[in-house]
């Protein structure tokens, strides 16, 4: 392979993680990262939907929100980027703190708390904690208003940023949608093309 460039690494995901950390930090733009136990990619493509109009947005493909996902995501952040937007998502303890570096949001969406790959944590407030750490140096949050280990934690981690709460209907389309027109909001979209869009 005469034209290829090999580096010999201790660890490669581990690798591919400072690597895209490294990339990160070259960007001065919104990013915006979500987690959540559901509708993270719904979340994700309906704001790429709402904003595409009016900015170039690079956005995380499919659902690649793992270890790998997430710095192959991340990767695609170019000189004409101007928002970003990354899922993340975690199975065990331990792993959004990579993620957490990767990423970087300037701005947090929290969709919701479930009970989705709850075997590897040791309680629901363990997994939230876990899933909220990928938000510790954002400008804002946008979280559930009505799911209080949502609240509880938010209270002891300490969060000083400006917090968003949205109003939870039940209904997971209408979820949805309140969430991503408030981060439109936070952007500074004016209602009328919320409302359009």
């Amino acid at each position: 392979y005469p034209d290829a460039n090999f580096l010999l690494v201790p660890n490669t995901l581990v690798s591919l993680q400072l690597l895209a950390e490294k990339h990160r930090s070259t960007f001065n733009i919104p990013i915006i990262g979500i987690a959540g136990s559901n509708g993270k990619t719904t979340v994700k493509e309906w704001l790429y939907q709402m904003l595409y109009l009016d900015w170039k947005i690079t956005r995380s493909p499919r659902s690649f929100n793992s270890q790998i996902g997430v710095p192959l995501s991340v990767w695609a952040l170019n000189s004409e980027s101007e928002i970003g937007v990354f899922e993340a998502a975690i199975s065990k303890p331990g792993e959004m703190n990579a993620l957490q570096r990767i990423i970087r949001p300037t701005i947090g969406v929290f969709t919701c708390l479930g009970s989705a790959h709850q075997e590897n944590f040791e309680s629901l407030e363990q997994k939230c904690k876990e899933k909220l750490s990928l938000f510790r140096d954002v400008d804002t949050l946008i979280y559930p208003q009505d799911n209080e280990m949502v609240e509880k934690c938010l209270r002891e981690m300490t969060f000083s940023c400006r917090l968003v709460p949205v109003p939870v209907i039940g209904d997971a389309f209408e979820d949805n949608l309140q969430t991503c027109a408030a981060v439109c909001r936070v952007l500074g979209v004016r209602e009328e093309i919320i409302q359009q869009r």
